[in-house]
């Protein structure tokens, strides 16, 4: 049988040219992301602390701003994030590419459906973020 981390379900390179390709329209049609950056915005207005590092997985949500977050890093596997963000970081949701214990918050609006190895990048996330820190996320199932 073959080993797990050798199945690819999802191609990268086809995510990347569809994510690239959807940018310039991507307003016309974000209803859900839109909600569920909402959703997860409440949930961050629940807790009593702030958010010092933060890092956001997905470019289609963009949760910059928000009050309790004071640097929010963007990554995603697109060549320019879907919506803007001041600090973009080109890679992909399968190598999570922060220090271990680097981060105080980790939120994914919509974006971990598409991973082959969800349980690896799952750890990575858990790896970056401090001992206190906090993994907010929204998947399609």
């Amino acid at each position: 049988m073959t080993k797990a981390e050798n199945i690819i379900i999802f191609n990268r390179d086809h995510l990347r040219r569809n994510r690239t390709r959807i940018a310039k329209r991507f307003s016309d049609y974000d209803f859900l992301f839109r909600w569920t950056a909402q959703e997860l915005s409440s949930r961050l207005d629940d807790i009593n602390r702030k958010f010092p590092t933060a890092l956001q997985i997905g470019s289609r949500t963009n949760l910059s701003g928000h009050p309790k977050i004071d640097t929010l890093f963007t990554m995603d596997i697109g060549n320019k994030p879907v919506t803007q963000t001041p600090h973009y970081i080109q890679a992909s949701e399968e190598f999570i590419p922060m220090k271990p214990q680097s981060l105080d918050l980790a939120i994914s609006a919509l974006n971990l459906h598409t991973i082959n190895d969800l349980p690896g990048s799952l750890i990575q996330i858990r790896q970056a973020l401090k001992p206190d820190g906090l993994f907010l996320a929204a998947m399609l199932g």
